[in-house]
């Protein structure tokens, strides 16, 4: 089987199975899709290419960084 494409988790075929790393595993999720979607952070900051760092497969506002840092 090529494509790896058996999304079931009860799914017991090692036919099936892929190693990838953690944050691969996370992107294939659910959650991924979700939040993948977004395009702007919780406190309205757009994830662009400038403002977003990504960090083992996360995606985190500069913004909202800097923010916190001049707070702290």
């Amino acid at each position: 089987m090529g494509g790896y494409e058996c999304l079931h988790r009860r799914c017991l075929n090692v036919d099936h199975l892929e190693p990838v790393s953690g944050a691969e595993n996370t992107r294939r999720g659910k959650s991924w899709a979700i939040n993948g979607l977004k395009t702007h952070c919780p406190q309205g900051h757009a994830y662009d290419a400038e403002n977003t760092h990504v960090y083992d497969g996360r995606r985190y506002c500069k913004q909202c960084n800097r923010q916190q840092k001049a707070a702290a």
